[in-house]
């Protein structure tokens, strides 16, 4: 693609050049990567809208659902891999997906803000970018874990990260080393196998490092400074949809037993006593209420299809009975 890149840059859908349909992930001029608009899974299904959203209907773009459904109740769904739900691989089975569907006939129109990786600082980016457009009436957000993924992922060798992750923009790169000579990549054949090796998992070398790489002194590093951080994105957000005349709904993220979830519970009390100085802000724990077996879980924190099933189903009685239903 490097080599060739004049058959695919710049990127429009109107031209039908881009990334192609086989990687999930593209370059994105502020967020660094972002969702591949013409991506399509391996039934050959459209994953994305035109503009960059996880499906949640068979609509191909967003803006045209808000023109085909200008009356309806509208709820955004912000997060990382949790809220895109990475590893399903067709959106119908996503929760955000299922959460449309259970809400359908109230008139409830979903859309999943979700990317794999992303944190609140990617998320404040497209909420600031599309909730104007949109203006929904609920945000929800299911978003924590991402905050602390750049300690795991960061080179070990910057003892401090700094808010906006300049320092450690490289570290990504470890992926995109060249092991051979350089006029070896004009080989036709060799280029495509080296492009397989890059690929691996859809192109998550785009946030992602070497799994030989990766460690978990990383959370050393974890700081008020990043607890402080993530508490005033999240109160950012909150000021947005007031400003929008939006409800917030805020759901702490499921961990099954991980280092990540030993570090967000000191982060969670923080983000509870900053959205009840807002009445327009919930904070909704449904832990409790969600089984965590293997059944439910791909790993320690992504749902399998039941899992999304099961989460959906918890959401939406949850909106049905204490904030949609008043509204509708």
């Amino acid at each position: 693609m490097i080599q060739k890149s004049e058959h695919f840059l710049p990127f429009s859908v109107t031209e039908n050049y881009g990334m192609g349909q086989g990687l999930i992930y593209c370059p994105h001029p502020f967020t660094n990567w972002s969702l591949n608009p013409t991506y399509a899974n391996h039934e050959g299904e459209n994953n994305h809208t035109i503009e960059g959203f996880r499906k949640t209907t068979e609509g191909n773009s967003i803006i045209q659902l808000l023109r085909e459904n200008p009356n309806a109740y509208k709820i955004v769904c912000v997060g990382g891999s949790t809220t895109y739900c990475s590893g399903i691989f067709k959106f119908q089975k996503t929760w955000p997906a299922i959460l449309n569907r259970y809400l359908k006939e109230k008139n409830v129109l979903v859309f999943n803000f979700g990317v794999s990786g992303w944190g609140t600082l990617q998320s404040v980016i497209r909420c600031l970018s599309w909730l104007p457009l949109v203006r929904p009436q609920l945000l929800m957000m299911y978003q924590a874990k991402n905050e602390l993924t750049p300690l795991f992922l960061a080179t070990k060798k910057e003892h401090y990260i700094y808010p906006d992750y300049q320092n450690v923009m490289g570290q990504f790169s470890e992926h995109l080393f060249l092991r051979f000579p350089k006029w070896v990549y004009y080989i036709p054949i060799f280029s495509l196998i080296e492009m397989r090796r890059l690929r691996g998992g859809d192109f998550y070398s785009t946030y992602q490092k070497p799994t030989q790489l990766l460690s978990h002194e990383g959370f050393d590093r974890f700081n008020s400074e990043m607890l402080e951080g993530t508490v005033f994105r999240t109160e950012v957000l909150l000021n947005i949809c007031k400003i929008l005349e939006c409800e917030f709904l805020y759901i702490p993220e499921i961990i099954r037993g991980s280092p990540y979830a030993d570090k967000m519970e000191k982060i969670y009390p923080y983000i509870l006593d900053t959205i009840h100085k807002y009445e327009h802000g919930e904070f909704l724990d449904i832990r409790p209420l969600m089984p965590t077996s293997d059944e439910y879980f791909q790993d320690k924190l992504h749902f399998t299809e039941q899992g999304c099933e099961a989460f959906a189903k918890i959401v939406a009685e949850k909106i049905s009975s204490h904030m949609v239903s008043c509204t509708l």
